[in-house]
């Protein structure tokens, strides 16, 4: 039985992605260390899903793809829409990447973007991405319902006093995390084919009540 009005249901809408994260679940999983895993791309049929949301009735949906992007779901704007209509806030988790972020906020949404660098360290930690778009989507106006996840590693502590001052100018609420790690304090950055480019530091050393 269907509890009515639940205050907040997590959603996973897609495994499609238009970003590559060696260091999240696309790359790595248990003892998978060999570039992109082998998974089909899905997403959930908008029509149960509707028909889901009209029944429970949940005060707000959060968006978190394991595998994908929330935003790369085809019927993105069809669900945003929903939920406006229904008085149904949307909590959007996403890797910044997508072009579809600006025409998204006209839905007042709550966004939180995971990043792993920021303008000195990004490409080292995810080499080889469009990251001129993710610039470019930091900037837009969220209404001030923007929260910046910060991924520390090594690597990225040259960008911590940058991406704090950027937060504070805009006023982004921001979080540091310490980057996952496989063991020894480090991770393996490795492409799309498998190919190992180069290891990346955790922070188990550092105080991250300092940082």
């Amino acid at each position: 039985m269907l509890n009515k009005d639940m205050d907040n249901i997590f959603i996973d809408l897609t495994s499609k992605n238009n970003h590559y994260n060696c260091l999240e679940s696309q790359g790595s999983w248990l003892f998978h260390r060999f570039g992109k895993r082998n998974f089909l791309e899905e997403e959930i049929n908008f029509n149960y899903l509707k028909k889901y949301l009209q029944k429970v009735k949940p005060k707000q949906i959060t968006l978190y793809s394991v595998l994908g992007d929330p935003f790369e779901y085809s019927r993105i704007f069809d669900l945003l829409f929903f939920c406006k209509r229904n008085r149904i806030n949307v909590y959007i988790n996403t890797n910044g990447y997508s072009k579809k972020i600006k025409k998204a906020l006209d839905y007042n949404l709550d966004v939180c973007i995971k990043t792993f660098g920021y303008t000195k360290s990004l490409n080292t930690i995810v080499p080889d991405q469009d990251s001129k778009t993710f610039f470019k989507n930091l900037k837009l106006d969220y209404k001030n319902n923007l929260k910046i996840q910060y991924m520390l590693y090594e690597q990225n502590l040259c960008d911590v006093i940058g991406i704090i001052e950027f937060c504070e100018s805009n006023n982004i609420k921001l979080e540091f995390i310490p980057g996952s790690c496989v063991g020894n304090n480090i991770n393996h950055i490795i492409d799309k084919d498998g190919k190992w480019l180069y290891d990346i530091s955790g922070i188990d050393q550092y105080n991250l009540n300092d940082i």
